[in-house]
């Protein structure tokens, strides 16, 4: 009997060991998985941010383009009404140059007299 009794610890005491040995085996390869598997998920993440960040900056660089061409262009416009308005003002204003000038020469004609004697003629 106590052959048997020692046999059979004997038996319990191998089968812990093997069962211990083996979950310490299953969950070392549970921790290799779980690492594997984060990793790839990191991996995932990582592209998937890249590959959103090259399209806003796609996007950006689109929309900077548009908004300096259309910039551009109103720039033009703006310039050119600034010239046609700057000609429209050096014209009136030469236009009410000459007609003060008209005006000053029948007013001094007017006013100073002639070496001879004569009247101002008005």
């Amino acid at each position: 009997m106590k052959n048997t009794l020692l046999g059979a610890a004997l038996a319990a005491t191998f089968a812990c060991v093997t069962a211990g040995i083996s979950y310490a085996h299953d969950a070392s390869d549970t921790k290799t998985t779980v690492k594997e598997d984060a990793k790839s998920a990191g991996h995932a993440v990582a592209h998937g941010a890249s590959a959103v960040g090259q399209s806003v900056a796609d996007k950006s660089k689109e929309a900077g383009q548009t908004i300096a061409t259309k910039s551009k262009e109103t720039g033009q416009t703006i310039a050119d009404k600034s010239k046609e308005a700057g000609h429209a003002v050096a014209d009136a204003a030469k236009k009410v140059g000459k007609s003060v000038q008209g005006g000053a020469e029948k007013v001094k004609a007017a006013v100073t007299r002639k070496p001879d004697g004569a009247q101002p003629v008005n």
